[in-house]
């Protein structure tokens, strides 16, 4: 899959998921890792980036083995950035399709 397109959706992707379940960074890493050959060198980075913005927070949940996970869950102004990358997601893509008429030609 071309990097470019990935890089540009990713931050949507994190918050979609998050926005659908809380979730731990290594759950996170272990979706997108097969859908979209995504590493924790992407993922790691991007979730500290999220939330130094304030997109995110995060609570600490005793762990079976090892350190005490971080949860992630998206704050007030995280849900508000989702809500505008989806919007602007969906009409990018409906302008891409449009140009596109659906298929790529040989």
């Amino acid at each position: 899959m071309n990097k470019q397109f990935k890089k540009g959706v990713l931050d949507l992707v994190l918050l979609h998921l998050i926005h659908e379940s809380p979730a731990t960074a290594y759950e996170l890493l272990k979706k997108l890792e097969t859908t979209l050959g995504v590493t924790q060198n992407t993922i790691y980075p991007l979730l500290r980036r999220l939330e130094n913005d304030g997109f995110l927070t995060h609570e600490r949940s005793a762990s079976q083995v090892g350190a005490p996970k971080k949860l992630f869950k998206l704050t007030a102004n995280g849900l508000e950035h989702y809500r505008m990358l989806c919007n602007d997601w969906m009409a990018f893509n409906t302008k891409i399709e449009e140009i596109l008429g659906g298929q790529c030609h040989e």
